[in-house]
């Protein structure tokens, strides 16, 4: 069987053997992407770059408060994001708040559609860095039901696009993957209630569980070679080391899948163990 390399400090050794279980919306593997990039030269640029792009970084008072009125009308008639949005902002009000207020100094990224689909997808991205930690302290459904979420989205996304779906799972949503995002509202509203609860959660249970061991890691290998993966495809899933020539999109977003369904055959407390460093990894990512 083969088995993952042994160090010592767990989140450096580790760092990108979690990278896959990080998956979600921009807030993960971004030092795999750019050697990914670096693999596979793009002809358009991703969210990142279009980030960089944007309007200055201190518009006035008053063109931030038109902003955030503008955001918060696109936000009035976004109805799939309605129970995700009211939750938030009961919740978390302080939150809720500060987040408008970034988003609307962003500004808009040129080229992109403003839609509620893409600040969904930045508002998950600071809720993950602002609250991973509490979420990881969640009861085990409330965790699972995140990677539940994911599982689905990935599964569309490869019916749709095998590009788009392995910019998901690299963590870069490419105006591509947030267009056909956009045409699946529901299931990223899904990933979304699920993200937000998981984090009510584990504020209210505060589970305090250990890292996984090199023995869990060991079974998640097992389980990936029991469903067919090679070396090549276990190594970028668990160590993020990239073939020369790279895998083909279809077959790292197929290893995608099975991933997901690897992880769910995983003993209770392993499997419980990878969804919490999961979820502390994207705060960190």
């Amino acid at each position: 069987m083969w088995s993952p390399p042994m160090r010592a400090d767990f989140f450096a050794a580790h760092h990108f053997r979690i990278l896959m279980l990080a998956i979600a919306l921009g807030l993960a593997g971004a030092l795999a992407w750019k050697s990914y990039e670096d693999a596979h030269r793009r002809e358009a640029p991703g969210r990142s770059d279009a980030v960089e792009a944007r309007a200055p970084s201190r518009p006035s008072p008053a063109a931030v408060a038109t902003r955030r009125g503008e955001i918060e009308s696109l936000f009035a008639g976004a109805q799939p994001f309605a129970g995700f949005f009211a939750r938030l902002k009961q919740t978390y009000p302080a939150d809720w708040n500060r987040i408008l207020d970034t988003l609307a100094r962003q500004g808009a990224t040129p080229g992109e559609t403003d839609s509620a689909a893409n600040y969904v997808s930045d508002i998950l991205r600071i809720l993950r860095r602002d609250r991973g930690i509490v979420a990881s302290r969640a009861g085990p459904e409330a965790m699972a039901a995140v990677f539940e979420a994911q599982a689905r989205l990935l599964s569309t996304l490869a019916v749709g696009d095998k590009r788009v779906c392995v910019d998901f799972l690299m963590g870069q949503p490419s105006p591509a993957f947030l267009d056909l995002v956009a045409r699946n509202a529901s299931q990223l509203a899904d990933l979304a209630n699920a993200t937000l609860a998981a984090i009510i959660d584990g504020g209210a249970r505060k589970i305090d569980r250990e890292a996984p061991s090199d023995a869990d890691f060991d079974l998640l290998a097992t389980a990936l070679t029991n469903r067919g993966l090679g070396k090549s495809e276990i190594e970028v899933l668990l160590d993020g080391r990239l073939p020369d020539p790279p895998l083909p999109d279809a077959i790292l977003c197929d290893a995608g899948l099975v991933y997901f369904d690897a992880l769910k055959s995983l003993p209770d407390d392993v499997r419980a163990r990878m969804y919490a460093l999961a979820i502390q990894a994207m705060g960190k990512s």
